[in-house]
């Protein structure tokens, strides 16, 4: 019985209310977080919901109330038959039966408030306004009837058995230390996919295949280990959501925002956050300047990016953003380009041309010396181009096939090799070069020196390829 000192629950409220007493009466504390937070079922459009929904809701809460377990729908019947298939036709989005939007909705609502009422996290859902909620409870959110694109975001134990393994629980602090660890598990564990390669397939995946170990077609790595992001930005700005949802952090997937169309973004409007464009988390030099450093201010999306709307065609609000976070923690691709003598300073400074004026020459002159000054001789990224040494991170090496010769260099294999001259890897018979330089670029966090190889173009037995000091040339 509602107590005298609580209003009586109206509206989606009270429909749930109402559910929940024809089902149990022993988990009366869910029934009561429901009425102390009424924007919740407001959240949901609880009384519009089927019936059928509603009675998987609660049959969802009872499960996890009782177990602990997140709920794990089946796959979806429309998801590819092999991921991993390079061969197959695309199939980079999948649909949902009514069945299966029924089961996964009421997983994922179930987890939520079983989030909630054991307190996993220290956030809490009664301090959500209704649009923070929506992003958590809308069930064209959670599980629409478009069906999913590039990830298959259908099983809440998936997601929640990604965040126990990448991200430290409990947390003691904010939204903010969840987010920072979010976006450098990405960096750490995903590599862009190239797109039309036959081991890279461009099909939609599950959050467990997207982590399946194993090269294509057994798995969804590339051959140094690190997972393949389907189609860059698209596959990351999805992937945010349910592992935002996860741990009920309110997390939007922004389409055409960054760059226009085709380029996918991700906001934390609660913690404050937008992280621009995906494929952002590969390309700060340091390991260490990473996390929402990286991130846009929400603030400033409302003021500036948002009222152009969706595809608008204006590049400029947000590519200025992104130089001037390049300009801060210096890019990958702006050392790649510093370094080629066919680009150099001339070729960035055109870059940045469209998006800063006669008053940042300053900050514009600056950056140039950045780039001239960074040594980089904790083997984060390539050789410094004005002492014309090598320098070489062949951490990602061990256990793969690779063998180094270190010669002129010194060390072990995992380890960094600088100085002047070359170095020469074996290379395992039946592996292509594109294998090998694909695994060297990423173990430098997505650095493209293609033009360095020197040798044939493929290798069908056991061979060697050598790799000579400066200039390099960007891809």
């Amino acid at each position: 019985m509602i107590g005298a000192s609580r209003p009586a629950p109206a509206g989606n409220t009270l429909a749930a209310v109402n559910d929940y007493t024809t089902y149990s009466s022993t988990r009366s504390a869910y029934r009561d977080l429901l009425i102390a937070s009424p924007l919740i079922a407001d959240a949901m459009g609880y009384s519009s919901l089927s019936g059928n929904i509603r009675s998987h809701i609660w049959t969802a809460i009872e499960a996890i109330a009782s177990t602990g377990i997140p709920g794990d729908p089946a796959t979806p019947a429309d998801y590819p038959v092999d991921p991993f298939d390079g061969t197959a036709a695309q199939k980079s989005s999948i649909t949902l039966t009514t069945a299966e939007i029924e089961d996964i909705y009421s997983a994922w609502v179930a987890h939520a408030l079983w989030l909630d009422m054991s307190g996993k996290v220290p956030w809490r859902l009664s301090t959500y306004s209704l649009a923070e909620l929506e992003t958590i409870f809308d069930i064209d959110n959670v599980a629409p009837t478009i069906g999913y694109a590039w990830v298959c975001a259908h099983s809440p134990l998936e997601a929640y058995t990604q965040v126990q393994d990448a991200i430290t629980l409990p947390f003691t602090a904010t939204e903010k230390d969840a987010i920072d660890q979010i976006i450098e598990g990405e960096m750490r564990d995903f590599a862009h996919s190239v797109g039309g390669h036959a081991t890279e397939p461009l099909h939609c995946v599950t959050i467990a295949d997207a982590r399946a170990a194993g090269e294509p077609p057994t798995g969804n790595q590339k051959s140094y280990g690190k997972f393949i992001a389907r189609q860059g930005c698209n596959f990351w700005g999805r992937y945010n959501s349910p592992i935002g949802r996860a741990l009920n952090i309110p997390t939007e997937t922004l389409l055409g925002y960054y760059y226009g169309a085709g380029h996918v973004s991700t906001a934390w409007r609660r913690a404050g956050f937008v992280f621009p464009h995906g494929d952002d988390s590969g390309r700060a030099v340091s390991s260490a300047q990473i996390g929402t450093q990286l991130c846009d201010s929400y603030a400033d999306w409302v003021a500036n990016i948002f009222p152009a709307g969706a595809n608008s065609g204006d590049a400029v609000p947000t590519l200025q953003r992104n130089w001037l976070k390049r300009m801060h923690w210096i890019a990958y691709p702006d050392l790649n380009a510093f370094s080629n003598p066919a680009q150099g300073w001339p070729y960035i400074n055109g870059q940045l041309d469209p998006y800063f004026d006669a008053g940042d020459d300053a900050l514009v002159a600056a950056y140039k010396v950045a780039l001239e000054d960074r040594t980089l001789s904790d083997g984060a990224g390539p050789p410094d181009p004005n002492n014309g040494d090598l320098e070489i991170d062949c951490t990602g090496f061990e256990g793969s096939g690779w063998s180094v010769t270190p010669d002129p260099f010194t060390g072990v294999v995992g380890s960094s090799y600088q100085g002047s001259g070359s170095i020469t890897l074996d290379v395992p018979s039946g592996m292509l070069p594109e294998d090998y330089l694909l695994g060297w670029i990423d173990t430098i966090d997505g650095y493209h020196l293609t033009s360095w190889l020197e040798g044939p173009t493929t290798l069908n037995t056991a061979s060697s390829i050598t790799f000579g000091p400066p200039p390099y040339v960007a891809d």
